[in-house]
């Protein structure tokens, strides 16, 4: 079914098509939900982080002469990249996550005029000298430390921000 928006509702069996405009049109008030698909377990979102953290480090590296090498080499990052490549004995490691702006906003950009924008990120480095990933897919904020497996500095970081999300303002007012 599509309404004049374009917007679509498919069933998974078209044997219950019928049932289901029954349904919907002998209601007079009512509600649909559309349940969001779950994570995946938290190991496999908290890898993946941990491997676009390391990809968006390395993006910003070949910027600078030698800075691929010096990444490489940097032993702070070793805990994390064990840790991403299945090395670690680390059961967890925690992240945070937010929605920030419904998925489908449409965002006014110079020269575009509204689209979507569907990622975003930034690496956040803190006063207390910890670098975390924020990333941004379809509206939902996901964060994580880079330096060791904690995320504390983070939610601290936000209270004193009141909250809002370190990504450019544009994006998410």
């Amino acid at each position: 079914m599509r309404d004049d928006e374009g917007k679509s509702i498919y069933l998974s069996r078209e044997e219950d098509l019928s049932k289901f405009i029954d349904s919907i049109s002998t209601h007079k008030t009512g509600e649909l939900i559309i349940p969001q698909p779950p994570l995946p377990e938290e190991k496999i979102v908290s890898r993946f982080l941990g491997k676009v953290a390391m990809e968006a480090l390395a993006l910003i590296a070949l910027e600078m002469p030698d800075g691929l090498n010096e990444i490489t080499d940097e032993p702070e990052l070793d805990e994390l990249r064990n840790y991403v490549r299945g090395y670690s004995t680390l059961r967890d490691w925690p992240f945070h996550v937010r929605q920030i702006y419904p998925e489908d906003k449409l965002f006014y950009k110079d020269g575009y005029g509204e689209c979507e924008i569907l990622h975003s990120f930034k690496l956040l480095p803190t006063e207390c000298h910890e670098l975390y990933l924020v990333l941004v897919i379809f509206g939902m904020e996901y964060c994580i430390n880079m330096g060791g497996p904690e995320i504390e500095g983070y939610l601290e970081w936000l209270k004193q921000h009141n909250f809002e999300s370190p990504l450019d303002p544009s994006i998410v007012e």
